[in-house]
């Protein structure tokens, strides 16, 4: 299942895709060819496979082994604003449920 959306935080095109985990995981639209390499800094989700791996992310089809999306959590430049909300929205949803009871 593919949804095209924009950011919340910061605007820009990405696109939410499904992960075998059944999860829906933000992407950059656009696709890259990656090469598995256990020890590289790139992530991808593969789409035929649709999950994460860890790779080199190539400049051109030459010597890869498919292609991926690039977590747009990576690139956002707003990443760190969302992330940090996170843990105060649980905080506020703990008083509430104490206060409740």
């Amino acid at each position: 299942m593919l949804i095209k959306r924009d950011c919340a935080h910061c605007g820009a095109p990405i696109i939410w895709l499904d992960t075998a985990s059944g999860k829906m995981m933000p992407c950059n639209p656009k696709a890259v060819y990656y090469r598995h390499n256990p020890h590289g800094k790139g992530r991808v989700l593969c789409e035929k496979y649709r999950q994460v791996f860890a790779c080199d992310i190539l400049n051109t089809s030459l010597g890869s082994d498919g292609i991926g999306y690039v977590s747009h959590f990576a690139t956002c430049p707003k990443a760190d604003e969302c992330r940090k909300r996170k843990p105060e929205r649980q905080k506020l949803e703990g008083q509430m449920r104490f206060e409740m009871s």
